[in-house]
């Protein structure tokens, strides 16, 4: 459609009401580029949530392993240890503020750091994270 007409005198004339707006075509193709563009866009923002938590995760275990050496450098007594959130035994000695869980965990008993005998962390109870020290 054109988008102006000759008059008599062989000038453009604005449109007339008939012919403004946009043509099916045209809005189709707005759809298409749109839907394309949210494709693209969805994987993206899963992976970059996912590398998110991950990293949060291992910050996690960065805090709670340095809380465990002020622990250890204070002789509070023995490490705790085992798949229980041992953390919250810092947070009762007042190492930590509060007791950190695994961003990714879907309920409360999920996303708990466990300690090996030594007083590392193992990992988070999120398997596929496993431990910062390992990555």
């Amino acid at each position: 459609m054109n988008s102006s007409k000759l008059n008599g005198s062989g000038k453009r004339t604005a449109r007339s009401e008939m012919d403004a707006g946009f043509t099916l075509a045209e809005l189709m193709a707005v759809v298409l580029i749109i839907g394309i563009l949210v494709a693209i866009a969805i994987p993206v923002f899963h992976t970059v949530k996912a590398r998110a938590q991950l990293r949060s995760c291992f910050a996690n275990q960065r805090t709670i392993t340095s809380c465990v050496e002020m622990w250890k450098v204070d002789a509070l007594g023995a490490i705790p240890s085992g798949p229980v959130n041992a953390a919250s035994v810092l947070v009762t000695s007042n190492l930590l503020a509060r007791s950190p869980a695994c961003p990714s965990a879907t309920a409360p008993a999920d996303g708990l750091y466990s300690l090996d005998g030594d007083g590392n962390v193992e990992a988070c109870t999120n398997s596929s994270h496993g431990s910062f020290a390992s990555n």
